[in-house]
């Protein structure tokens, strides 16, 4: 007949290997765990772009330019949406209405180049950053061919 004392050791040796599995699958799935201050293990989770406060900025299907969007609508503001190639410059959409700005198949890099690409949510200034900017890209978006 098993003794109480087997009996935690064996709860206890259960709870680690689920603790353990659950650890991994979380860590499978993307997320990595966090020691928060209190000393408790929690999974950090990316959120999407769109759901921030951030733009954005994605390569379009078959090399067609590339598109920045959020929930921010520029219509009723005197902002808009701008997707700039940083590397050379240049500015390659400007708009001035709704949540999306897309580009066109223009702007990329060739053969044996990367080019940096942002999107801003701000004036309809020529120079980049399009001052004053009220939303930016989260992070830069880099092509290589």
């Amino acid at each position: 007949m098993p003794t109480l004392l087997s009996r935690a050791r064996r709860r206890a040796a259960a709870l680690a290997v689920a603790l353990a599995v659950a650890t991994l699958g979380l860590i499978g799935a993307g997320a990595s765990p966090a020691a928060a201050g209190n000393g408790v293990i929690t999974p950090i989770v990316n959120v999407p772009c769109y759901m921030g406060s951030h733009v954005c900025l994605y390569e379009t299907a078959y090399n067609q330019g590339f598109t920045a969007f959020a929930l921010y609508d520029v219509t009723p503001t005197p902002y808009y949406y701008s997707v700039w190639n940083m590397t050379t410059r240049t500015l390659l959409a400007r708009c001035g209405g709704g949540t999306e700005c897309s580009t066109g198949p223009r702007g990329y890099p060739g053969p044996g180049q990367c080019y940096d690409y942002i999107a801003y949510v701000g004036s309809a200034g020529g120079t980049m950053p399009p001052t004053p900017v009220v939303r930016v890209s989260d992070g830069l978006l880099r092509i290589c061919r």
